[in-house]
């Protein structure tokens, strides 16, 4: 069991004016002794803190485990052993899945730094010298990280709403299977509809907190340029800019309509496409290969449909390796997406590859079928590959398939373009 799913039952009984869960992991008892004093009486948000204690890196997780619900971690370095702190942090993000609670890292040796690749990697927010750490600077960087844990705190708590729509959707169309193509094209709509409502409402809130990042970037740099708060804010202001752009593509992606055939670049439907997946694939660890050839021709479809096959090859290439990392130890998780032009063919090839679980000899030759799917109940409705090859037909495209059971599988889709000068016919 991962950490959402222990978070979740909890996360339901908090109340407006639950504490803020702060872990103080240190082996020295005289910097818990000191933290806690300049905390003392702290509040954020209407809520003040609980302060739990930990002295080593086992600890500081079986801490964790009790309470899933913990927002921050003052976590010191070098605890029982040298890399004590930063076993702990790995195992937080690798293994207990945990994306949320925020890390701040704290070491009192002279001269020891931590390289910033981890430090990017492992989404942590501060590393602070103790000698350097004053308590200005401690409720500074406590009161950052809490703002962040609750900005992810409500973006988990949609996702997981979204999942659990999905989920409910996927039963429904199960039991429905006899009518199944009527219905599917009715719910598609109606989360189309939806999609697009909530994009809505979440780009007002997106819309204000980029107000106030810039009001405060305007502010740090007449006061403090080049300051941790400026910076700090220039993070925010790129995260908020990298979530409208995610909010723009699925309402592009939801919008219902007719089909609209122009001539297009390639690329800008894939990136539309990728932007669904890619922190998706970095939060499962999956090593995601993109090669988009520039200048390609340009070619008669239309956009949102090709977003569509997009969508459900790189679906199933995810579902194809997540199984098999599900029984296969030490398996390396990968999935490319090439776009390049073959001129003499005057074609455009599309593949999307996997090192998943592959395909059968039966599985293969009936895949394309609607309602067709080898995964258990809920997990889908044998519709996406339906989807992609009717959209195929329709361009006049042809769809390639390579693929081994246990080892790998590649869709390689044939678009064809016309030169200058040919036929319009």
């Amino acid at each position: 069991m991962d950490f959402y799913q222990q978070a979740c039952p909890l996360e339901k009984k908090l109340s407006a004016k639950s504490p803020w869960k702060v872990i103080i992991a240190d082996d020295e008892v005289e910097v818990h002794t000191i933290t806690k004093l300049v905390l003392e009486g702290y509040e954020f948000d209407g809520r003040d803190l609980q302060l739990l204690s930990a002295y080593t890196a086992q600890e500081t997780l079986e801490l964790l485990r009790q309470h899933p619900d913990t927002a921050l971690i003052l976590l010191d370095v070098v605890m029982e052993t040298g890399s004590a702190g930063l076993d702990t942090v790995k195992y937080i993000r690798e293994k207990l899945n945990n994306d949320i609670i925020q890390i701040i890292l704290r070491t009192g040796q002279p001269g020891y730094l931590v390289e910033q690749d981890i430090i990017t990697r492992y989404e942590i927010n501060d590393y602070k010298s103790k000698s350097e750490l004053t308590a200005q600077k401690l409720l500074t960087s406590i009161t950052s990280s809490l703002r962040a844990y609750k900005l992810s705190s409500s973006f988990y708590r949609l996702n997981k709403e979204l999942k659990e729509e999905l989920r409910e959707r996927k039963k429904a169309q199960q039991a429905l299977l006899n009518h199944a193509q009527l219905t599917h094209t009715g719910r598609l709509t109606a989360l189309g509809e939806m999609a697009s409502g909530m994009a809505h409402e979440i780009n007002q809130p997106l819309t204000i907190i980029r107000l106030i990042s810039d009001s405060l970037k305007t502010y740090f740099l007449q006061q403090s340029p080049g300051s941790g708060e400026a910076q700090a804010v220039d993070r925010v202001i790129e995260q908020v800019k990298r979530a409208a752009k995610i909010i723009k593509n699925m309402r592009t992606f939801a919008r219902a309509g007719t089909s609209h055939v122009i001539p297009i670049d390639l690329r800008p439907p894939v990136q539309v496409a990728l932007s669904f997946f890619r922190e998706q694939f970095r939060i499962s660890h999956i090593d995601f290969d993109v090669q988009l050839e520039e200048r390609l021709p340009l070619v008669m479809i239309d956009p949102q449909k090709f977003e569509q096959i997009i969508v459900n090859l790189l679906s199933n290439a995810r579902y194809a390796v997540e199984k098999k990392s599900g029984y296969q130890s030490g398996f390396q998780k990968r999935i490319s997406i090439h776009l390049y032009a073959k001129m003499e063919a005057k074609q455009i090839i599309l593949t999307v590859s996997d090192n998943g679980i592959g395909m059968s000899e039966t599985t293969r030759e009936r895949c394309m079928e609607p309602f067709f799917t080898t995964k258990d109940v809920g997990e889908g409705t044998g519709l996406g590959l339906s989807i992609v090859h009717g959209i195929i037909n329709e361009f006049n495209m042809k769809l390639e398939l390579e693929t081994e059971e246990g080892e790998a599988t590649s869709f390689r889709v044939l678009i064809p373009f016309k030169m200058e000068g040919d036929n319009a016919s």
